[in-house]
């Protein structure tokens, strides 16, 4: 989430990105949102861990 910018020392750093989505009138935390999709679809490929 979010995109890249250099620092002082020229090393990306990851900034802005969504931080919250909304559906139905319920807010969500994107990073949770994230995790438990990764949770699902790896449950779903037989329990297979998925890279961050």
């Amino acid at each position: 989430m979010g995109h890249y910018r250099l620092d002082g020392n020229d090393k990306p750093m990851r900034v802005g990105g969504v931080k919250y989505t909304i559906k139905v009138g319920i807010v969500y935390g994107a990073a949770q949102l994230l995790k438990d999709v990764r949770a699902m679809v790896a449950e779903a490929k037989g329990g297979r861990p998925l890279s961050p």
